[in-house]
């Protein structure tokens, strides 16, 4: 049974995690989240100290998450969504 997406990342690697899309849940499965935990550490660690300084880590995961549950998988363009109109 899938376990809602509680904290940020925060899911045993056996179950899944569903996330809300609008009014319906979206469920990725470990695979998914493990690869999204990376994409969101490396467009944080992208962006300059001064722009780290500034925004919570939680606006990349929401766009990440967000554009996962419309389905792009592609690491290259969900780093550029989660970087958009963000870096420098």
């Amino acid at each position: 049974m899938a376990t809602p997406f509680s904290s940020m990342w925060g899911v045993p690697k056996n179950r899944m995690s569903a996330s809300m899309v609008g009014k319906k849940p979206v469920y990725f499965d470990p695979e998914t989240i493990s690869a999204l935990r990376e994409i969101l550490d490396e467009a944080w660690n992208r962006l300059p100290p001064e722009r780290q300084a500034t925004m919570l880590k939680t606006t990349l995961a929401e766009r990440l998450l967000k554009t996962a549950a419309e389905g792009e998988r592609n690491r290259d363009r969900l780093l550029d969504v989660a970087l958009r109109d963000l870096a420098a």
